[in-house]
């Protein structure tokens, strides 16, 4: 039986020589690979350990693709307040939205340079065909104050989008009040309906007012509607930096090592050495196991850059205005489209560390429909258009 051996080897090299340093040493059998590097060079060593199949688990600079998290973890380490282009990058990567077009609504509370980095994380090339570039554009407002000069300017600015153009799908980078007075003015100028996709990213919340159905004023039959909005606990002691993560990868690693081992371990006692060798983990299966342990415990410990933490609520709007209640009577069916109890669904959590995390569809209806609602159906007889006959083999003959 083989024993287990952990060498752990600090290197500073270009990830261009990593494969002379593996032929190098082939005969220590390596099993995985911590990097602390760009986001280029990040990448460029992915596609070596993956030939070898080796687990890479990397930290990498903000505004960085993570790698696929079936064969590796990426952590981007950013500063509190400057995440939002990672969230979004990370959104687009996962296919939260299946989007060609995006249109960009921000006020001037949004810094242009923090402006230029959402569009790139939104337009920029990711090494994955099933993730295409999107075409966007961005709209800019006036910040007011007073609530009769906002609604005047967000009339001005969403009345004049030509949306036959630059198509129907919005990420509005707002602050919690402007928010309601968007989604009413979008409402006005009936631009919010099912073809349309409406992504709210509200920055100004944290933990203590993070209740965001309270900030929403009514939701209509049939919108599609999702928010985004932070939940960091503004009380907490912020945990961040290089060596924080470094730590929490290399205890993550070391823990999913020694529950590996000990597995090997318990099996090979109840069977022969030749038998071990037939049915021992090969090297990718090793990686596979190592990498789920690794992930679930960042999940479960992981402390570093809770300073930056984000939810996803999306609204089930689609059928809710329509289902009939055990107790209610026929004038109790009539609906004038606003929803009188909205329910929010969770779709997941964003952190610096694992991305995010989902619990289900961003925007569920564009995916599931009216998933799985009982409505109400009504037929009435109109002869003769409803009145068919079929011949012998089944086709309609007559109408």
């Amino acid at each position: 039986m083989r024993i287990w051996i952990l060498l752990v080897c600090l290197v500073s090299v270009k990830a261009e020589d990593f494969p002379s340093l593996i032929t190098a040493n082939a005969s220590i059998g390596f099993l995985a690979v911590f990097s602390i590097a760009s986001c280029e060079d990040t990448w460029s060593l992915f596609a070596r350990t993956e030939e070898e199949e080796l687990l890479l688990f990397a930290l990498t600079e903000v505004d960085c693709p993570r790698l696929p998290p079936d064969a590796a973890i990426t952590v981007t380490h950013t500063d509190p307040g400057q995440e939002l282009p990672q969230l979004l990058l990370d959104l687009r990567s996962t296919r939260a939205f299946n989007w060609k077009s995006a249109v960009i609504l921000h006020d001037d509370t949004l810094n242009r340079d923090m402006v230029s980095r959402v569009v790139q994380s939104l337009t920029s090339q990711i090494d994955d065909d099933d993730v295409p570039s999107i075409s966007v554009t961005v709209f800019k407002m006036k910040h007011e104050i007073n609530e009769y000069l906002r609604r005047k300017e967000m009339h001005r600015v969403l009345s004049k989008l030509p949306v036959k153009h630059i198509g129907e799908n919005f990420i509005a980078i707002v602050t919690s009040d402007v928010m309601s007075t968007m989604a009413e003015t979008a409402r006005d100028l009936l631009m919010s309906h099912t073809q349309a996709q409406w992504l709210y990213v509200i920055s100004d919340t944290n933990l203590r007012n993070s209740n965001i159905s309270s900030l929403i004023n009514a939701l209509y039959e049939g919108e599609n509607v999702a928010y985004i909005y932070n939940i960091t606990a503004d009380y907490e002691d912020c945990k961040n930096g290089i060596l924080c993560y470094s730590q929490e990868m290399m205890n993550a690693f070391v823990s999913a090592l020694d529950a590996a081992v000990q597995d090997e371990f318990d099996v090979a006692a109840q069977v022969s050495d030749e038998e071990w060798e037939a049915i021992r983990p090969t090297k990718i299966q090793r990686r596979d196991m190592l990498l789920k342990h690794m992930q679930q415990h960042i999940a479960a410990n992981s402390k570093c850059g809770n300073c930056s933490t984000w939810q996803g609520m999306a609204a089930d709007t689609w059928g809710s205005t329509y289902i009939i209640a055990d107790s209610g009577s026929p004038a109790d069916n009539e609906t004038s489209g606003v929803i009188e109890k909205i329910e929010l669904l969770q779709v997941g959590f964003w952190r610096p560390i694992d991305g995010m995390r989902y619990t289900d569809i961003l925007f569920p209806h564009i995916a599931h429909g009216f998933r799985g609602k009982m409505l109400p159906i009504i037929t009435y007889h109109n002869p003769p258009w409803t009145i068919l006959k079929a011949n012998e083999s089944g086709s309609i003959s007559s109408y």
